[in-house]
């Protein structure tokens, strides 16, 4: 977490480059490199765009109440806005994009993207895999996957919810796994419909056991 003076900073340093430029209007996105322990702040992108990755589209009106991009529509077709009347109605809330990386290898399963799509604080689940994409190493930001978009009251209530992915990925996902090839390899064999019909049960109690725990950390 950057410390207030940090903060202050960087706005100061927006401001200084907003006045240089003098851009009639335009959404100004930056990034910034930061050593905690100096507390040197180095510019490294300033561009009169809105952030990629669902920043200016979804991240800033989630966590603000502000859809920035509208009123830039606004000011591209000469609309009149009262930027300080928009900026008392800004909300104190928080708003984080989650992405990740797979090892090398085969996708053989994918489980449990439709239960967190399902989760009220998800508004974007953008993963695009399928079962049997090759994975490569890694080489390049690029090659993440996600980003799954979600809301929260402040930064702790975001890690909290965060939380339960991470359980979700290290000992659910790992036991329906496990539990989905048992199943797959018992119907090999030929089965009696009452054993059939046992099996589906279990894997709908498999599927349950997942829908409460995430209910419960909701």
């Amino acid at each position: 977490v950057i410390s207030d003076e940090i903060k202050v900073a960087c706005l100061e340093y927006e401001q200084r480059m907003c006045e240089y430029i003098k851009p009639n209007f335009a959404i100004v996105h930056s990034e910034y490199l930061i050593n905690h322990k100096t507390g040197d702040i180095r510019i490294i992108e300033s561009a009169l765009r809105g952030g990629g990755v669902y920043i200016s589209s979804h991240l800033i009106p989630i966590a603000s109440g502000i859809d920035i991009n509208s009123y830039l529509l606004d000011c591209a077709l000469g609309i009149e806005v009262d930027f300080k009347e928009v900026y008392e109605t800004i909300e104190g809330r928080s708003s984080a994009y989650i992405c990740f990386y797979l090892p090398q290898g085969v996708v053989r399963l994918i489980d449990g993207v439709n239960l967190i799509k399902s989760l009220s604080f998800v508004h974007k689940c953008d993963i695009d895999i399928n079962v049997g994409s090759a994975t490569t190493e890694i080489t390049y930001k690029g090659q993440r996957l996600g980003p799954i978009i979600i809301s929260g009251l402040d930064r702790e209530d975001i890690e909290n919810k965060i939380n339960p992915f991470l359980f979700y990925e290290t000992i659910y996902c790992k036991l329906s796994t496990m539990m989905i090839y048992i199943f797959k390899t018992i119907r090999l064999f030929p089965l009696e419909s009452d054993m059939d019909n046992k099996i589906e049960k279990l894997e709908s109690e498999l599927l349950t056991l997942g829908d409460t725990f995430f209910n419960k950390n909701e």
